[in-house]
């Protein structure tokens, strides 16, 4: 399997069954890394889970790849799509001003996905995550609502 490092952060992977676990050696982030494997995030935040870092992560993954304890997730969740980022980008903007597009645009970045990619599994912690940086309670009360209707 040969994964750019872009792909490879974005990629959601399952743990394998090998009956002979017993016999393979692992260090302390390949341990961390394979307990904290779950198909429905990609490695990338994965790995953050594991507290694994970003420079270990690459050669970690592989080696369990490698040593077959892990392998690529066989469905990929649909993306939220373009409206979604646009509704986050506006309603962003009216509840913090025209900075809110910036942090839009940070916080999508740290899902390690382009902003045509993004499962829409993560779409609720993505809403979560930008109304905790709106000070004012009823404007992040109304952003919810209103990015809560965009995705139901």
């Amino acid at each position: 399997m040969s994964l750019t490092k872009s792909e490879l952060l974005s990629t959601h992977f399952k743990k394998t069954a090998t009956a002979d676990i017993g016999k393979v050696s692992m260090d302390a982030d390949m341990l961390n890394l394979l307990l904290a494997i779950d198909a429905r995030l990609p490695l990338s935040q994965v790995a953050a889970k594991a507290g694994l870092s970003p420079e270990k992560l690459p050669a970690t993954a592989v080696k369990l790849i490698k040593l077959n304890l892990i392998q690529p997730a066989a469905r990929k969740a649909p993306a939220v799509g373009a409206a979604f980022i646009q509704g986050l980008k506006a309603n962003m903007i009216k509840a913090v001003g025209p900075f809110g597009e910036f942090i839009v645009q940070d916080a999508l970045a740290d899902t390690g996905y382009s902003e045509n990619d993004i499962p829409i599994n993560m779409a609720a912690d993505i809403i979560l995550q930008l109304s905790e940086e709106i000070a004012d309670e009823d404007a992040r009360r109304i952003f919810k609502e209103e990015m809560i209707k965009l995705v139901s």
